[in-house]
């Protein structure tokens, strides 16, 4: 559950480092919403965050050949995970530019360190277990043990239902940030734009 949870947000922070979140403007659509703007590439992520969360699904059932008591439902843990974890990182850089790929980064090591998958949460700094009960990984894995070894008082549903929460709370949050920041994304971008290509845009 922890590597495969790993790399399904490893693919969708590797997503929005190789493409653009953001659509060209075109003329003959003057008025395109934020949220228009948002939903406009989105969706290409959301396939890729999907095929991703199917092959890693059928190379840990078929090729490793992994006990698992529910290979559906192991599909669905994955594939509602991807959604989430597609949405956080495209909303970061959706928000943020190029600062919101850092931000994924600093995501990401948090839960890989305080999630519990190196290391029982008893056993981490108060910091990491403070933070342990909002961390997407940590429900991403409890939905996926629940399929490889038996559910236990409805444990896969909640975390499922977690997850649905956590996604439909990014996608309002990306596109609010997105409003909020845009005046200093667009200073940081001119100022960026001085440097005459020696950082990346």
């Amino acid at each position: 559950p922890f590597y495969t949870t790993l790399a399904l947000y490893a693919s969708a922070l590797l997503s929005v480092s190789l493409m653009h979140t953001h659509i060209k403007r075109r003329s003959d659509i003057p008025n395109l919403s934020t949220a228009e703007a948002f939903f406009g590439r989105y969706f290409v992520f959301f396939v890729i965050g999907q095929f991703t969360a199917l092959i890693t699904v059928l190379g840990n059932l078929y090729y490793i050949g992994i006990q698992c008591y529910a290979p559906f439902q192991f599909w669905l843990a994955a594939a509602v995970a991807s959604l989430l974890f597609t949405l956080i990182n495209y909303g970061f850089v959706f928000a943020f530019g190029n600062i919101g790929e850092a931000l994924a980064i600093i995501v990401l090591v948090i839960q890989v360190a305080g999630s519990g998958g190196t290391y029982p949460v008893e056993m981490l700094p108060k910091f990491f277990q403070v933070l342990y009960g909002v961390m997407p990984f940590k429900y991403s894995m409890n939905a996926m043990r629940e399929t490889i070894a038996g559910s236990y008082n409805g444990t896969y549903f909640k975390c499922i239902l977690v997850l649905l929460l956590m996604a439909a709370i990014a996608i309002p949050a990306g596109i609010l940030l997105h409003t909020a920041f845009k005046p200093f994304l667009k200073r940081f971008n001119d100022s960026k734009a001085k440097t005459a290509g020696l950082m990346h845009s």
